[in-house]
């Protein structure tokens, strides 16, 4: 019976302690918990912000070295009862000119892991070039003329803090107006599914020529370090019936008979 009596004190004392702080939490105003999260020296600064933690909104700058630049709008949201169960969710709204997007997420204190979803998301290469050119100057030198747009993305995916890799990873997407070389593409469906650890990305497109070809990402631990890291490799195939119908970017390719084409690459990265 004391033992009993032991183990209730112990399950109130945690759940009125739980209560203190997410009523000392809603209590802060977005600007304080941005100075905590976002030291004044980060090149990534939260602005011209209103709410507070359950509820608010603001606005993203990148302060780089030559000027800053504004990266959009971000509006949060989420319960404060889903604390008390242990299971914070959150929505998190993100809009830049053509860019849209809305992340879902939930986490498991208990079982520490996470669900994110996004749905109907859409990004414009044209809002992130001066962005990209800036970050990451080769990069925004060679998207010089490239064209193109993300739309429709579906996204869910968990995160498993035990195997320290996705899990249960679907999701689509479809790129439109792609300009490349000069000529215009026809929409480029996409498809992501999981198959044990591998991510397996899919690429369809047909307009005289036909272009179809996959990305496969899996996790791998470096032994000398245990840190995360990742490789991927890929495979893009172009054929059309006749030769002359071969687009002109089929040049960047290996070509394997007059009216076919392949590249391959392959990669790693690594994370801690």
């Amino acid at each position: 019976m004391f033992l009993t009596h032991k183990k209730s004190t112990f399950w109130f004392t945690l759940i009125a302690l739980l209560v203190f702080g997410v009523a000392f939490l809603a209590s802060l105003r977005a600007s304080t918990l941005s100075g905590w999260l976002m030291p004044n020296d980060s090149p990534l600064q939260f602005r011209e912000l209103q709410g507070g933690l359950w509820q608010g909104e603001g606005q993203l700058y990148w302060q780089g070295r030559e000027q800053t630049l504004a990266l959009g709008q971000v509006a949060w949201q989420h319960s404060a009862f889903s604390w008390l169960r242990f299971q914070p969710h959150l929505s998190l709204n993100y809009q830049r000119l053509g860019t849209q997007l809305r992340l879902d997420t939930r986490f498991g204190l208990v079982q520490q892991d996470a669900h994110f979803q996004l749905q109907n998301a859409s990004l414009s290469l044209r809002d992130w070039r001066p962005v990209l050119a800036q970050l990451v100057p080769a990069i925004g030198a060679w998207l010089q003329g490239v064209e193109a747009d993300l739309q429709g993305v579906q996204l869910q995916t968990d995160w498993r803090a035990n195997a320290q890799w996705l899990a249960n990873t679907q999701g689509s997407g479809e790129l439109i107006g792609v300009t490349f070389l000069g000529e215009r593409l026809p929409p480029i469906q996409l498809k992501l599914e999981q198959q044990q650890q591998i991510l397996v990305l899919s690429i369809r497109a047909q307009e005289g020529w036909r272009l179809h070809g996959e990305i496969r990402i899996q996790p791998s631990v470096k032994s000398s370090s245990e840190s995360l890291a990742w490789q991927y490799e890929g495979q893009l195939t172009l054929d059309a019936d006749q030769a002359e119908q071969m687009p002109n970017w089929a040049s960047l390719m290996r070509s394997t008979a007059p009216n076919r084409a392949e590249m391959r690459f392959q990669g790693q990265g690594l994370g801690r």
